[in-house]
């Protein structure tokens, strides 16, 4: 395991993380792993990892825009579960159970 300090006063880690769920992460992974039984990337080639980092003011919009998102997943989610439960209501009492 590598572990990753970052100093937020230039990078936010909800952009890190956004950043390694990007095509071009996983083409920089694809590129650096070393394949054996179980593919890996050490610490020193992680260091060679450029990461892009927007100004501040953007990264703070971006993570308000996707918490948002996330909420806004949550409760569709949420609705989702209900109306499934709601339908399976409705048919046990169509089915008299």
């Amino acid at each position: 395991m590598i572990r990753f300090r970052l100093d937020e006063s230039i990078l936010d880690p909800q952009v890190a993380f956004a950043f390694t769920q990007t095509d071009a992460y996983a083409r920089w992974v694809a590129d650096k792993q070393r394949t054996a039984a179980q593919p890996n990337i050490n610490g020193k080639e992680y260091a060679t990892l450029s990461i892009p980092v927007p100004p501040l003011e953007k990264q703070r919009e971006f993570t308000t825009l996707v918490s948002r998102a996330y909420r806004t997943m949550g409760k569709a989610q949420t609705a989702t579960e209900t109306a499934a439960a709601l339908a399976a209501s409705l048919m046990d009492r169509l089915l008299g159970r």
